[in-house]
């Protein structure tokens, strides 16, 4: 049912609850509605649309409309685009009612035009005034000052589309925004906005700009200096429009920024009930790898080699997210409230400027500040601080002063230290040397052997941040513990040789080892590997290397030798001059023994017989490529090549009739190897240089077995030809 003001009999609008229409209620009640003392059905409507009726009440006043001077009592306006035709008669037919209507609110456009073009044409060059120093009627000029009355130049903003740095006057019956253009998306046709951009376009002329230093005639304020304004960006106009079009966020939630509130054991880590941030802060806060999961994991579990440093590092993260995200909340409320109140231009343009200079900010601080480190980034390379304030290159040089191998077996230790310390709810990396004592105690309480040990303690000092300037490993506690260690459970070095060398290669003379002619590749395969690997005492990573290349196989013109180099990317375990690129130096057994053993044996007529055979299957310059499978001709990789060794031990001793030695290993060859060498006169100089042993002690401590006869005296009563079989 419609209602009708009770004066003139004009429709109201049904939210509406006031008995009379704006133009019944005058003017007076429209200013009380915006002040404390509102009226009941004041209170209830929005505060923009009390300043849209005042405004458009206000105007039709200076237009001189009859209606608006009669002064009736008053009740507050409501939200309504008031469309009447004058004091239509109480109770009148309504197709007379329409016409009433439709007439008067024709002569009213016309009249509002006519006054608003008189105004606009003011402005134009030629008559003698400023653009925004337009003079009204006189006696509105003598009048007191109206500071609620709409400037005309002030609106030039909700027109204007390339607005400038003067653009920061702004309307007080309107919502304002200097540096949003279009702000008042949605807004009726029959606002003040809308009849001055229609009567712009019809009358042809070009919107108006201010003039902060000339006096404002509509504000009739003294003239006022410029206001600061920070002048609009694309990318600051689409964020703002998207504040006015949901006030809760400066952006549109990203994938990251969804990802947050979904995370397991978010509130943990302080992203409980995290607000939708910027993309740039929710980067910080969520690693690019965990936004792809489907089950995203808080940052905490992601790593526990850095567990607490990537903790602190996240949670300040999310503080800063937070923080930013409310700040910007707190300022685009405070340019709300000011673009509803009563308040100077400068103020709102301030306002304005903050929001905008805030969310600019915000961004560029998002991509200025770098992600927290990955997980193995810099605690990987050690304690030492300085190392997060290097290149990614450095760092990868720095990395790269242990060997892959050692990085991996530290990065084995270390982590079972960490698990350990966060069992204890130690910090790791910070940890008193008495939590690593209480460690290496129960390693030691486990049957961990000293050797053992002594890896864990290299590996802790690699990553702990140091005791008293000193590693963990120079710890004076440290150094008696492992002191202790040593004589509690002394190390078990077995004297006697893991097998047999003279049965071992007894069965390389035999079938299917021989004749070289007739035999697999398989069998060829194994018995090379094995023979320089007897007679080099070289690391299987050593023979692993070795290459047919023209440069790194030399054959003796007179054939008594070859003379074999690792290929030029090999880096030794032991980095040093003497041990880089150096050479296998193989001779050929010239004078064959009884039934020919020696040259069954002789490594150079071995290696010949293979690289001839590999030839056509050869994918790779390596030495030692797959004699089988899909990966046939291609390059072995140093697992197989220690296989290939036990394999030819193995089989040795099962062509023998003897069970196969247990725990046998490719490495046990340097020591067979050497000690044999020994026994047989070979200098400890030679010995040391060929195995790449730095002092003879090495040899002496861990490699020499003995592999003499256990009763030298029982010779006595063997043949002579027992010698030459030893």
């Amino acid at each position: 049912m419609t209602h009708l003001c009770a004066a003139c009999a004009a429709p109201l609008e049904p939210e509406d609850g006031h008995d009379n229409c704006p133009p019944c209620l005058g003017l007076e009640h429209l200013r009380e509605g915006l002040t404390d003392s509102a009226c009941m059905n004041c209170r209830p409507l929005p505060w923009a649309l009390r300043l849209d009726r005042l405004a458009e009440m206000e105007q039709r006043a200076i237009a001189g409309d009859p209606s608006l001077l009669t002064g009736l009592p008053q009740n507050l306006p409501g939200r309504s685009r008031p469309r009447h035709g004058g004091a239509a008669a109480k109770g009148a037919p309504p197709r007379k009612k329409a016409r009433g209507e439709l007439s008067s609110k024709v002569d009213q456009l016309a009249a509002d035009m006519e006054h608003m073009k008189s105004l606009l044409l003011a402005l134009q060059p030629g008559t003698g005034r400023g653009q925004a120093g337009l003079q009204p009627d006189p006696p509105l000029e003598d009048g007191p000052p109206l500071d609620d009355a709409l400037s005309l130049a002030a609106s030039a903003s909700f027109f204007n589309e390339a607005s400038t740095e003067d653009d920061a006057s702004h309307t007080l019956g309107e919502a304002s925004c200097s540096s949003a253009q279009g702000s008042l998306q949605g807004a009726a046709d029959t606002s003040m906005a809308g009849i001055m951009r229609g009567a712009l376009a019809r009358l042809g002329l070009d919107a108006p700009q201010t003039d902060p230093g000339q006096t404002s005639a509509f504000f009739r304020r003294n003239p006022a200096p410029a206001t600061f304004t920070v002048p609009p960006s694309e990318e600051y106009v689409k964020e703002l429009h998207a504040c006015w079009r949901d006030s809760r966020a400066l952006s549109h939630s990203t994938t990251d920024a969804r990802t947050l509130a979904a995370m397991q054991d978010a509130a943990q880590v302080g992203l409980g009930r995290m607000p939708p941030v910027e993309p740039a802060i929710a980067s910080l806060i969520l690693a690019p790898d965990e936004a792809l999961r489907p089950d995203a994991r808080c940052p905490r579990p992601q790593c526990r080699v850095t567990d607490d440093l990537l903790t602190k590092a996240y949670d300040s993260a999310a503080r800063m997210g937070r923080i930013g995200n409310s700040l910007s909340h707190l300022l685009l409320g405070l340019s709300t409230s000011l673009q509803q109140a009563q308040v100077e231009p400068s103020l709102q343009s301030l306002s304005d400027a903050s929001l905008q200079a805030f969310a600019l900010m915000a961004r560029e601080l998002g991509r200025t500040i770098p992600p927290p480190p990955p997980a193995l980034g810099v605690a990987t390379a050690g304690p030492d601080p300085l190392l997060s304030f290097c290149t990614a290159s450095v760092r990868n040089t720095i990395l790269n002063a242990r060997a892959p191998s050692t990085r991996a077996q530290y990065e084995n230790r270390w982590k079972l230290f960490s698990d350990w310390c966060n069992g204890k709810a130690a910090d790791p990396v910070r940890c008193p040397v008495a939590i690593v004592l209480e460690f290496l105690q129960s390693l030691l309480d486990s049957g961990r052997s000293h050797s053992t040990l002594m890896v864990y303690v290299a590996a802790i000092s690699s990553r702990h941040e140091g005791v008293d300037g000193a590693t963990v490993g120079c710890h004076r506690l440290v150094s008696l513990f492992l002191r202790g260690a040593l004589r509690l459970r002394p190390p078990r070095t077995l004297r006697a040789p893991a097998w047999d060398l003279p049965l071992v290669l007894e069965a390389m003379s035999l079938p299917p080892f021989e004749p070289l002619t007739q035999v697999g590749l398989k069998w060829l395969s194994m018995k090379v590997a094995f023979l320089l690997a007897i007679t080099s005492a070289k690391r299987v990573g050593e023979l692993q290397a070795l290459s047919v290349a023209e440069t790194c196989l030399r054959w003796n013109p007179d054939g008594s030798g070859v003379v074999l180099w690792p290929n030029v990317a090999f880096l030794p375990k032991v980095l040093s001059r003497t041990h880089l690129n150096q050479p296998i130096r193989l001779a050929r057994f010239d004078s064959p023994s009884e039934e020919g053993r020696s040259e069954l044996l002789c490594p150079v007529r071995a290696l010949r017989a293979y690289i001839a055979a590999t030839a056509g299957i050869r994918q790779s310059e390596q030495l030692f490529v797959c004699h089988g499978g899909p990966n046939r001709g291609c390059a072995l990789s140093k697992q197989r090549l220690s296989h290939w060794v036990v394999n030819a031990i193995t089989h040795a001793y099962g062509a023998s009739g003897r069970p196969p030695p247990s725990g046998v290993r490719c490495h046990s060859t340097r020591s067979v190897a050497t000690s044999w060498a020994a026994l047989r006169g070979v200098p400890l100089e030679a010995i040391c240089a060929a195995a790449s042993w730095a002092t003879p002690g090495t040899f002496t401590r861990f490699y020499r077995v003995n592999v003499a006869d256990h009763c030298p005296m029982a010779a006595v009563l063997r043949p002579s030809s027992a010698d030459s079989k030893e």
